[in-house]
């Protein structure tokens, strides 16, 4: 799979500049996002190729590079072959000074959860230690909770935090769930 090195990136957005998709969430993208690119989660990818020129150069973007690698991938099979992958993703092009832009301060949904399971994790086990030993019921049931979302693909924490109020993305803003993929215009309103 062809790839792009973040320097390389930077040089081509001065002078070419290539189609950018991000295929990260839209939480994610809200979080961080490189200035030109067009938000396309990776299960949405196939839908919005439509609206792209099968000779259109692309680069595919996402937090590390492992989720562009595999959508640069999809895009080549669906015919597309000037797509190249952003190595070492968001993080990368951060790091060779690439300026990248803010949406939303709230950190992404899952690590939201991840900070939520950690800290319910620490609690449940302090409580079991210093309280009562019946606290460590908390962490086992974490540890179901854990294991039906793996199972599943169905996170219940993940959807209670999505309904919080600093998770809200108001009408109109990208990533929200009535817009298009890659077509809602870049918005500042998040």
């Amino acid at each position: 799979m062809p790839v792009i090195t973040a320097a390389e990136l930077l040089q081509q957005l001065r002078s070419a500049p290539p189609i950018l998709i991000d295929v990260r969430s839209p939480d994610e993208f809200l979080y961080e996002s490189i200035p030109a690119a067009r938000s396309c989660p990776l299960d949405q990818l196939a839908v919005w190729t439509r609206e792209l020129r099968p000779d259109a150069a692309i680069c595919v973007v996402c937090q590390q590079g492992v989720r562009s690698a595999a959508a640069a991938e999809q895009l080549r099979a669906l015919g597309f072959q000037r797509v190249v992958s952003l190595a070492g993703g968001i993080e990368a092009f951060r790091r060779a000074s690439g300026t990248t832009v803010r949406q939303r301060r709230v950190l992404p949904l899952q690590r939201q959860v991840f900070l939520t399971i950690g800290s319910l994790l620490v609690l449940s086990t302090g409580l079991a230690q210093w309280v009562h030993a019946g606290f460590a019921w908390l962490g086992g049931a974490i540890g179901v909770g854990l294991l039906v979302a793996g199972a599943t693909g169905y996170c219940g924490l993940a959807h209670v935090l999505s309904r919080m109020p600093w998770n809200r993305v108001r009408p109109g803003c990208q990533g929200d769930e009535g817009s298009s993929c890659c077509s809602a215009p870049r918005s500042s309103c998040c």
